[in-house]
């Protein structure tokens, strides 16, 4: 008996489509907070926002995407989903005001919440009946993948083998970030110590004493 084709054409840009928008969810939640408080100059609680507000934007916006896509189309609400995520994604170049930048990640989380909704049940429709379970697996592998790079991602903050994904201002806002967390800072000494320390280094030079420094 032969099976009926998963990877169709329409199936494989489905998948695609679905793996970069999650893609593009983990390298911003890498960036952001840092992006959030080096350019926008803002608070921790605002680099704490940068991604709970777009994930509040998914949360409210997914009770009614599910209908809208009953209502207007899988494919239609697919296509509107994908290209306000596109468009909020651009929008972030040149946000100059926290606020604005909030209001775009808002914007950017529900986009997410209809375009995943209605890849999800684009994907299902394109699948055979005969291998629903099969192919819905090989869809939910992409999101599995991504959640593990996402996270590896996130733990790395940018300076290892994800900084080809990232825009160069993002590289480098990443790079200065790792170097200051991992400075040494240098010790400092006051007068009294210097003079004790001259004390013990002039005695051992008089006594003909080994020194030891720790």
């Amino acid at each position: 008996m032969i099976k009926e084709r998963i990877w169709t054409k329409d199936f494989i840009v489905v998948c695609l489509s679905n793996f970069f928008v999650s893609l593009n969810f983990y390298i911003l939640a890498t960036a952001f907070p840092l992006y959030v408080k080096d350019i926008l100059h803002g608070n921790q609680q605002q680099m704490g926002l940068a991604i709970t507000i777009y994930v509040l934007g998914v949360v409210l916006i997914r009770p009614f995407s599910g209908r809208w896509v009953d209502r207007f189309g899988k494919k239609k609400m697919a296509v509107i989903g994908m290209v306000i995520f596109l468009v909020a994604s651009i929008c972030y170049f040149g946000t100059k005001g926290i606020v604005l930048f909030l209001a775009i990640r808002f914007i950017h989380g529900m986009s997410y919440a209809i375009a995943s909704t209605a890849a999800n049940t684009v994907a299902s429709s394109l699948i055979p009946d005969s291998r629903q379970g099969e192919g819905m697996g090989y869809f939910s592998n992409k999101g599995f993948f991504i959640e593990k790079r996402g996270d590896k991602m996130i733990r790395d903050r940018g300076n290892k083998k994800w900084v080809s994904l990232m825009l160069p201002e993002h590289v480098k806002m990443l790079r200065e970030y790792d170097a200051s967390y991992n400075k040494i800072p240098k010790p400092s000494l006051d007068e009294q110590k210097y003079e004790q320390f001259n004390e013990i280094v002039s005695e051992a030079m008089e006594m003909n004493n080994i020194l030891e420094f720790s």
